[in-house]
């Protein structure tokens, strides 16, 4: 049980948890937490109750001690899984607006609908809401609508991908993917940087998660699998910042666009991507994805979500540095008939995306179901992804938004990126990874999909690998057809592809 003991009781969390065992009040209040007057104390464990404790909340922290004595000006991350009982019947206005005809007000317009309450207008007129505050990215705080997190990814298995990953207690933070050298611009010359982030689901989202975690002792991993439930409602949307430790001056890196004016939060992370050693370090906002459940693109050919991405710019200026997010592109479909093995392609070599720095924003005209905002005054240049579809600086060059999520499944059967299984774009099944595969469908049909959502499928792998360690047992489902960790190609799967390659 070494995964869980990491976080100071986080093995008796896990173990109540599963046993279906309510927290005592003591335990509560042995929480890490700032010196409380007996009213703020009191009103503290009445809003705990109030929210519930079936799950846990992270799993990696500072002991209580230390969070008391150096880091109580910091926020705790609160997991908030209240989940609505019946579906809204109010979609987001921003559905009214044409993505394929007026993509940048779109995608703008899912921006300003994912920051409304979660960093504008949440807090106290005192606190200055410059995105610093622990207010923001709060859905506890918000009292203009309703969003949620994802369950159970406070841990991952040790086999399980990423490694040592888990949620750290500050804000919310999971383990997302590591840097390779220049992915971030040319004075990026470290490869020892990693990426953390924090999802939001809105209310709709947040209905289809409380109908798979109706009991949190089992969760139902069919409803997002339209062969035996309905998958995510139209109007679902994910919100998810990406924060990451680069650049550090020390080592002589540079990022221009993430040193002036960053938005920095602080993050419980590992000391690089691989170690098991946790450490307090500042974060910087690098991106920010978004996908929606939009009924127009359920039209043959499609697969029903629209995928965006933003890039943190702080010289754009704005004093809410949540509005430097530049909208680098949206894509509501993979262009499964473009191969681009002899076209422009960002990266100058499969196996070493990153050897030559990108300088410059290349846009594919070729490609139809995505559009690229190249022409923004402050983005910087983008690498993007396979044939240049849209993907952002955290992300590979030999995929894209769409075709990374089109796998998402439990259990995680199919492999998440083609460079993973050492195949080559000349190869046909190259393009199998760039297939439009209609939402709530299974990439592989032996697993249930999980509707292009991988932090579900990553919370259920968690949740019945704990469940086995904890119970001493297994289930026959386990044993349906072979399982392959959630697993994002890094630079150590780009080395073996290319060593695989050149023999």
């Amino acid at each position: 049980m070494k995964a869980y003991t990491k976080t100071p009781g986080a093995l008796a969390l896990l173990l109540a948890s599963l046993a279906g065992i309510s927290m005592t009040a003591e335990a509560q209040l042995a929480k890490p937490a700032v010196k409380l007057t007996a009213a703020q104390s009191l009103e503290k464990l009445r809003s705990m109750k109030y929210e519930g404790l079936g799950f846990p909340d992270f799993g990696f922290m500072v002991t209580p001690a230390e969070y008391r004595s150096t880091y109580s000006d910091q926020p705790i991350f609160k997991l908030k899984t209240d989940f609505p009982k019946k579906l809204p019947s109010k979609k987001p206005d921003f559905l009214d607006i044409d993505f394929q005809k007026e993509p940048l007000k779109y995608i703008e317009a899912v921006r300003a609908y994912a920051f409304e309450g979660n960093v504008i207008g949440n807090s106290d007129p005192k606190v200055p809401n410059d995105g610093t505050s622990g207010d923001n990215w709060n859905p506890f705080l918000n009292k203009s609508a309703q969003w949620y997190h994802i369950p159970w990814l406070h841990m991952t298995p040790p086999s399980g991908f990423p490694p040592n990953g888990g949620t750290e207690g500050f804000r919310g933070f999971i383990k997302e993917a590591p840097i390779s050298r220049y992915q971030l611009g040319p004075d990026q010359l470290s490869d020892d940087y990693s990426v953390y982030a924090i999802t939001l689901v809105n209310d709709f989202a947040g209905y289809s998660m409380g109908k798979m975690w109706g009991d949190p002792q089992m969760p139902d991993v069919t409803v997002l699998d339209k062969r035996f439930g309905d998958g995510f409602p139209i109007g679902t949307v994910f919100a998810k910042l990406l924060f990451t430790d680069a650049p550090e001056t020390s080592k002589g890196d540079k990022v221009d666009y993430l040193e002036t004016n960053p938005l920095t939060w602080k993050g419980y992370i590992t000391k690089d991507w691989n170690s098991p050693t946790r450490i307090v370090k500042d974060l910087h906002l690098l991106q920010m994805d978004i996908s929606v459940r939009d009924a127009r693109a359920d039209q043959p050919g499609l697969s029903g979500w629209v995928f965006g991405t933003f890039v943190y710019n702080g010289k754009v200026g704005n004093p809410n540095r949540f509005m430097n997010l530049v909208p680098s592109g949206l894509m509501w479909g993979n262009d499964p008939q473009v191969n681009a093995p002899n076209q422009v392609i960002n990266a100058p070599n499969l196996y070493e995306p990153f050897k030559k720095p990108v300088t410059k924003t290349t846009v594919n005209p070729d490609l139809k179901q995505s559009v690229i905002f190249a022409d923004q005054k402050h983005l910087p240049p983008q690498h993007l992804g396979y044939g240049n579809r849209l993907n952002g600086p955290a992300d590979l060059t030999t995929s894209s938004c769409m075709s990374c999520h089109n796998a998402a499944q439990f259990p995680q059967i199919a492999p998440l990126v083609a460079i993973q299984t050492g195949i080559k774009p000349s190869d046909p099944k190259w393009m199998d990874f760039f297939k439009n595969i209609p939402c709530g469908k299974a990439s592989d049909p032996n697993g249930y999909s999980t509707d292009f959502s991988f932090q579900v499928a990553m919370a259920l792998t968690n949740f019945f690998q704990a469940k086995s360690e904890a119970l001493q047992g297994q289930w026959s489902g386990e044993y349906i057809a072979s399982e392959l960790p959630i697993h994002r190609a890094g630079p150590d799967d780009v080395k073996k592809a290319a060593q695989a390659h050149e023999k």
